[in-house]
């Protein structure tokens, strides 16, 4: 019975199995009339088949409504049915028993669907996704420029249905304004919110951009308006002719931009050499304050630099300094230890720096820091500057002049000559001078010194203090002779050289530390072309163009590299040949065969800025140089084009550039500017 064994194999209640079975048997013992009806079995659930089959969330807190379709063992629709929703984990999607499915997290479960015995099962699959970035905080703050905004950028980023999205990496560009963030890319935290810092740029006031953007979406954009702490209120470029004022309006703002009175402005960075006059150091009440600059002698660009130093903010401004430096045209210069002179190539002679004493030669006893003329009519053919002196040689009869205080003026101790006053002898050939002694060669050759004798300085076997011109001991005659502090030296006709007075650093060369009196030999057999007797080292070159220099050393002076005093002459680095040298307190220079120019020594002195050389060190490439001097702290040299420049001290104007600043570097004397 295949039928009944498949009807056995429903699903169909026992009940309704057992009243089948009996049918037919009533049938066969009937009276023959119509069957019994049965009424047939009330509606189960066989089935549930729940839509859509999978649901797919790109946002949190967002909705999809299940269906549920549950038919009964006759394959009819059971709308009324029982259906019973449960989430399998609920902390990712959740169910109510309407069917409604609501994203919680990322992450994936199922949700059941059971009506009667019969079950479904839907799978859920959360992946929040970034819909939008919206700014939140931050735009549209007003700042200076250079500083960092007050209130930090804030985005936050949104799924589809405007749930934060956390874990976003969200970059920050800068786009107009030069400025920075504090971070290139930051993610978003817990509730979708990313943040940063704005440091707006510098130079560009008004409006500044950045976007925040975030991967597949379009960025947002934030805007500041930056507005200078200080600015020049000056329209257009600013020029004047150098060495004239040229007056600058600076403003001062708040951070919103209103004007600020009382802020406190200092003024440096000046290049060009100029200078800014005193005045007003603070805004007045418009928050302004005028500048008074003078543009240095350099043609072309200029620069200061303002600060605000309540805020140690900067603003550089540039100027262009118009027309030609006229240089003053010499042909000599003398370098004393606090003035300076020079001739010109008329034989006119000028003198500045330091005044007192009458040591200018211009009867007056202020200092000056640029040339002015000595007080004579004379035509000259040398100078030289000491401490409280100068003289000069030249007019009728080649006499030297002298002026300034002491015995080295040809006078008295305590004399104060105003200006020039004839020495008694000569004709004289040729002079120089230490600082409180002078010396000269007779047209015939002898060598004669006057002033303090202290150390034996005068070569004339004593100490005694004299103003009278007289011999040096030895008999030599010399070709030259050079004076420094408490030494003097001197290269004879056979090319021999000689040093006399304080030996105590080994600047007279002779192998010994000790003072002589009278002229002494240098040690090494050379042939010497000239020397140079500085503070307290000597220097020299030899008739094959090489460079010794011998004494003090500690400063590196000696240009061998070392800091050790020698008492004999050591070779200056280098295979150069030497056309001059100049020995000064801590320094010396030099100008090679090629005609440029090198110095050695301390750092400050051998106008290579702050730095010092142990050995030649090239200064000015560009140029050609004629000659060179120094004696004390400050240099001087001649160009092949009758240029002076000047470097070092300069407490009373001796650089004769119309300043008293000191000048690590070189700088050009000058009288004045040519305008076009």
């Amino acid at each position: 019975m295949p039928a009944a064994r498949h009807w056995l194999n429903s699903p169909l209640p026992a009940f309704v199995l057992m009243a089948a079975l009996a049918i037919p048997a009533l049938s066969c013992g009937g009276d023959g009339g119509d069957p019994p009806i049965v009424d047939p079995d009330p509606p189960t659930v066989n089935s549930i088949v729940v839509s859509p089959g999978t649901v797919s969330f790109d946002a949190l807190n967002d909705t999809v409504r299940l269906s549920a379709s549950v038919v009964d063992q006759y394959g009819q629709p059971m709308p009324g049915a029982s259906v019973l929703w449960v989430s399998g984990d609920a902390t990712v999607a959740s169910v109510d028993q309407a069917g409604v499915v609501r994203s919680v997290r990322n992450g994936q479960t199922t949700v059941r669907a059971q009506a009667g015995l019969r079950r479904d099962t839907v799978q859920v699959a959360v992946s929040q996704a970034p819909h939008s970035v919206e700014i939140e905080a931050g735009n549209g703050q007003l700042h200076w420029t250079g500083f960092v905004l007050r209130d930090t950028l804030r985005v936050r980023v949104k799924d589809r249905v405007g749930t934060p999205v956390p874990g976003r990496e969200v970059t920050w560009t800068v786009m107009v304004g030069g400025g920075q963030v504090e971070f290139p890319t930051t993610s978003t935290d817990a509730a979708g919110m990313a943040w940063n810092r704005w440091l707006l740029g510098d130079t560009a006031t008004g409006t500044q951009q950045l976007s925040a953007n975030v991967s597949n979406l379009s960025p947002v954009f934030f805007q500041a308006t930056g507005s200078a702490p200080i600015a020049v209120l000056n329209p257009g470029s600013l020029s004047a002719p150098m060495l004239e004022t040229l007056p600058v309006t600076f403003l001062a703002l708040d951070s919103l931009g209103a004007r600020q009175a009382g802020i406190p402005v200092q003024f440096g960075g000046i290049t060009g050499f100029g200078e800014i006059l005193q005045g007003p150091t603070t805004t007045d009440v418009k928050g302004e304050l005028v500048a008074r600059w003078v543009l240095g002698p350099t043609p072309g660009s200029q620069t200061l630099v303002a600060t605000r130093t309540d805020i140690n903010r900067a603003i550089p401004v540039e100027a262009s300094g118009t027309g030609q430096v006229d240089a003053w045209p010499f042909t000599t210069v003398s370098t004393g230890v606090s003035h300076t002179c020079g001739l010109d190539g008329a034989g006119t002679a000028y003198c500045w720096g330091r005044g007192d004493n009458q040591r200018l030669g211009t009867g007056e006893l202020t200092s000056v820091s640029a040339p002015v003329p000595v007080a004579s009519a004379l035509s000259w053919t040398g100078i030289s500057a000491g401490l409280q002196h100068s003289c000069a040689l030249g007019g009728p009869g080649a006499q030297i002049h002298c002026w300034g205080q002491g015995f080295q003026t040809g006078q008295g101790a305590n004399q104060i000559v105003p200006t020039p006053l004839p020495v008694p002898g000569g004709p004289w050939a040729s002079l120089t001078a230490g600082e409180a002694h002078q010396c000269a060669l007779a047209a015939n050759g002898s060598g004669y010194c006057w002033g303090v004798g202290l150390y034996g300085r005068l070569g004339n076997g004593s100490t005694d203090s004299t103003g009278d011109p007289t011999p040096v001991s030895g008999g030599h005659a010399w070709t030259q002779l050079s004076a420094g502090r408490f030494h003097t030296c001197g290269v004879t006709t056979s090319a021999q050289a000689y040093c006399w007075g304080r030996g105590t650093e080994g600047q007279l060369g002779n192998g010994s530390t000790q003072d002589t009196l009278a002229p002494v030999l240098v040690f090494g057999g050379y042939q010497w072309r000239s020397v140079s007797a500085g503070w307290a080292h000597t220097c020299g070159i030899t008739v094959e163009g090489d460079a010794f220099c011998w004494g003090e050393g500690s400063a590196l002076e000696l240009g061998n590299g070392s800091a050790t005093d020698q008492n004999s002459p050591v070779k200056v680095a280098g295979n150069r040949a030497w056309s001059a040298i100049g020995a000064g307190e801590r320094h010396s220079c030099g100008i090679d065969a090629d005609k440029k120019l090198y110095c050695w020594g301390a750092g400050g002195l051998v106008g290579l800025g702050s730095v010092g050389a142990g050995m030649p060190a090239l200064l000015a490439p560009d140029d050609q140089w004629e000659s060179v001097q120094t004696l004390y702290r400050h240099t001087c040299a001649i160009t092949s084009d009758a240029r002076t420049f000047c470097w070092g001290a300069n407490d009373y104007g001796q650089l004769g550039i119309r300043t008293t600043a000191a000048s690590t570097i070189l700088r050009l004397v000058f009288r004045g500017v040519i305008l076009p």
